[in-house]
């Protein structure tokens, strides 16, 4: 399993999965990913050959302010993807 941070607060700086995004006015987002966001990275990633069918998302922390876990279960379950994506709990275990 490799991590894929966020920027919080910009402390990870140019390390963060955040720069991988660029938003439509240029600005790259900070702080944490949003579940759109998270899907820019995702589609990125894949498109460079980093991700592919094989891999396994497993999502956590995505936003302070966002939607319930069932909300974004059912809407990371909708996004057309040819890879698992996982919509993490707390005491959700990684076998």
């Amino acid at each position: 399993m490799t991590p894929l941070c966020g920027s919080h607060f910009g402390n990870m700086g140019e390390n963060s999965a955040n720069y991988i995004v660029v938003l439509p006015d240029g600005r790259k987002p900070g702080g944490h990913l949003d579940a759109f966001s998270c899907m820019d990275v995702f589609q990125n990633l894949y498109a460079q050959g980093t991700i592919d069918e094989k891999t396994e998302i497993v999502l956590t922390h995505i936003n302070h302010y966002t939607s319930t876990h069932q909300q974004l279960c059912e809407w990371f379950a909708q996004q057309k993807v040819p890879y698992k994506m996982t919509v993490a709990y707390d005491g959700y275990e990684i076998k």
